[in-house]
């Protein structure tokens, strides 16, 4: 339903930047600013405000953790209570289920999980502003073969998704 809202929001920005756009030019007198300019400027416009006065088109946020979901990995279920992307919980079992950077995907009991970190790479920009980016969880296990787990979490914008959940993974497993 999502997508054909955003459709709808697309065609009614188009259709309203054209109209109030060439009213503007023909009937307020605003030729100083071509068409050219001012059309696409009106949808531009129309695009922003239509959101703010019809409320169906506001886009509703992404329902992360949005009841419980079946993930698999090497031919077996996961039923996962709380989940995003790459990484899933299962708060009965205490399993964690989870995608690595390689697209391997894992499921581990808490007796198999030594420790888990919360890493990422700090970069600055030319103002001195810093960024964390590189997310990632790191899981170190018992086994031998894969004793590390590299899990990408996202960029400088899931910085504070990743800080969830590895405070997620805490409250499960040292409990």
């Amino acid at each position: 339903m999502g997508i054909l809202i955003q459709i709808a929001r697309i065609a009614v920005a188009i259709a309203a930047g054209f109209i109030a756009g060439w009213l503007l030019f023909f009937v307020v007198g605003l030729r100083f600013l071509p068409p050219g300019l001012l059309v696409p400027g009106c949808m531009v416009a129309a695009w922003f405000l239509l959101p703010r006065l019809f409320p169906v088109f506001k886009p509703h946020p992404k329902t992360e953790n949005a009841g419980p979901i079946t993930l698999h990995a090497n031919g077996h279920s996961f039923e996962a209570t709380h989940h995003t992307k790459n990484v899933a919980i299962n708060a009965v079992t205490r399993q964690v289920w989870f995608r690595d950077t390689k697209g391997k995907e894992w499921i581990l009991s808490p007796g198999d999980i030594r420790s888990w970190n919360h890493e990422w790479t700090d970069r600055s920009n030319a103002h001195g502003m810093v960024a964390h980016n590189d997310n990632r969880l790191v899981i170190t296990t018992n086994d031998l073969n894969h004793p590390t787990h590299k899990i990408k979490m996202g960029g400088h914008f899931k910085h504070d998704l990743a800080k969830e959940w590895h405070a997620r993974l805490t409250a499960m497993l040292k409990s």
